[in-house]
């Protein structure tokens, strides 16, 4: 199929403007799978948040960063967090990590040695988590346990069941961060915690979940990208310019294949294809089973963020300032639509494409490439060049991170529909997702919660020699304590009416099945 000319935009947007063509994208809109959420099934996050907002409700006992607007549609912030500065020494204070928001909770990687976890209803403070080191990969939360890797450091677990979670951490392992190595944001599935880097060998190491073992490595290809597991498989790409494909339980090498020049873009997966973008300016469909090349397309530029796939459509940005819906069949352009700087990995929830840029701008559009809003952050220094990372979708509000390197903002926005992301980017955990994913990747039952005790060794080290503590939650002393913002806990936050509202809703969505 060729593409639409009518659904290539051009106009020029101003750093305030907000597109009302359409305000909403019609609640209640399925995604497709069933994730998204009507007014006749269940109370959704969107209209629980819009409520609160226009009651002007706040947590009792929680810091006072978070500000709340009034009543929302789409596009709307509806909670900003970060006006106030964070306390980091020496600065910047910013946020850089794209977000993963679950069970009502958003973790937000900055640049303060801390990741800060945000009440995702009412914006304000939940609690701290100590890194370290700055974090500009999206954690994973699977099994109540924060997997994260700060930059030019040690992968490192922290169990959120703990009562003083900010210092409690469980182990941190040598997966290859370095001064001049950063390693890939986490996948966690089944216990198993992956990820790659591009400065080893090894490049790729699968580690524990529970005690940071080592449990396999790998060393023939550079990688760096965060990899994808579908089916006892994993597909990770990187800086050698090769898509990997190895097996999930031990590590053997299935099949390699060449993708021209060196990939910037994680892997995806959706019904037995791989879809992954390089350098060569080209999204290459790759069979999963065998490596044999599908199709590729290109798309005018370097393909640096990653292509994510909803029915029957990739979607995947490209260095000419496009997005570009592709045919999964045929690798065939549907349309495209003209972001004016370069675009982050979209999501699709709820009948519709949201798409961040470089330039801090969000679209909302529609999947025939129409713009229904834009969102464009005007708090950052415009010299500073400020960006934006992707997008995820949690019951009707898009969450984002802004930063000019020097200050940043975590917002919540009116997404104008009532669904959650159900792109095969969030659906399979790959640099953030929600509470889908940390269902799918959960074992039935952690080790201590099946009486078995810590599975780390009695000397506290790992199989490589790596520091952990097992599941006991023991004092990790990291030494740098605080950033200076009080961390009471959850249980504080949700001792206020917007807490009860939330849980309340919670419930109804679980009772319906939409969790």
């Amino acid at each position: 199929m060729g593409r639409r000319p009518d659904a290539v935009h051009k106009q020029k947007r101003t750093r305030n403007h907000r597109s009302t063509e359409d305000d909403t994208l019609g609640d209640g809109v399925d995604g497709g799978d069933g994730v998204a959420s009507t007014p006749a099934e269940t109370m959704s996050r969107r209209r629980l948040l819009r409520a609160s907002a226009g009651a002007g409700i706040a947590v009792a006992g929680v810091a006072s960063i978070g500000t709340t607007a009034a009543a929302t549609s789409g596009g709307d912030v509806i909670w900003t967090y970060g006006e106030t500065e964070l306390e980091c020494s020496p600065p910047p204070e910013t946020f850089e990590a794209p977000l993963t928001v679950v069970n009502g909770r958003v973790y937000a990687g900055t640049t303060c040695t801390h990741i800060h976890v945000i009440d995702s209803t009412s914006g304000e403070q939940a609690e701290t988590i100590y890194t370290n080191a700055t974090t500009s990969r999206a954690p994973s939360v699977v099994n109540d346990i924060v997997t994260f890797a700060p930059n030019n450091d040690d992968l490192k677990a922290y169990d959120y069941q703990e009562e003083e979670i900010r210092s409690q951490r469980i182990w941190e392992t040598d997966v290859g961060g370095s001064v001049t190595n950063r390693v890939s944001a986490p996948t966690v599935y089944q216990g198993t915690a992956y990820t790659t880097n591009h400065d080893g060998p090894p490049y790729f190491h699968a580690v524990d979940l529970w005690t940071g073992d080592v449990l396999w490595s790998y060393d023939e290809h550079e990688l760096g990208e965060a990899p994808v597991v579908v089916d006892g498989m994993v597909y990770v790409s990187g800086r050698g310019g090769m898509l990997v494909a190895l097996d999930a339980d031990s590590g053997d090498e299935v099949w390699v294949f060449d993708i021209g020049e060196t990939s910037e873009s994680a892997p995806t997966v959706a019904d037995g294809t791989v879809y992954v973008g390089s350098d060569d300016d080209h999204l290459y469909a790759v069979d999963a089973s065998t490596g044999d090349e599908e199709w590729r397309f290109d798309a005018g530029g370097a393909v640096t963020t990653t292509p994510t796939v909803a029915d029957g459509v990739v979607y995947v940005g490209s260095t000419s300032d496009t997005l570009y819906a592709v045919d999964v069949s045929s690798g065939d352009e549907l349309w495209r639509f003209d972001t004016e700087e370069w675009p982050r990995t979209p999501t699709v929830a709820g009948g519709a494409v949201f798409v961040s840029t470089q330039g801090a701008g969000l679209f909302a559009l529609d999947t025939d490439g129409n713009e229904s809003w834009h969102f464009a952050e005007t708090e950052l220094d415009d010299d500073l060049f400020p960006r934006m990372t992707p997008p995820i979708v949690v019951d009707g509000v898009v969450y984002v991170a802004t930063t000019d390197g020097q200050q940043g903002r975590v917002r919540a926005i009116d997404a104008g529909i009532d669904g959650s992301s159900v792109d095969s980017r969030v659906m399979l955990g790959t640099n953030g997702h929600h509470e889908a994913w940390a269902e799918t990747a959960a074992v039935a039952s952690r080790p201590s919660d099946a009486g078995e005790g810590s599975t780390g060794d009695d000397d506290g080290a790992g199989g490589d020699g790596s520091s952990t503590d097992g599941l006991t939650g023991t004092d990790s002393s990291d030494g740098g304590g605080d950033d200076g913002l009080p961390g009471p806990g959850i249980v504080g936050a949700l001792a206020s009416l917007g807490g009860v509202a939330y849980w309340a809703a919670r419930r109804t969505d679980e009772g319906e099945g939409n969790q």
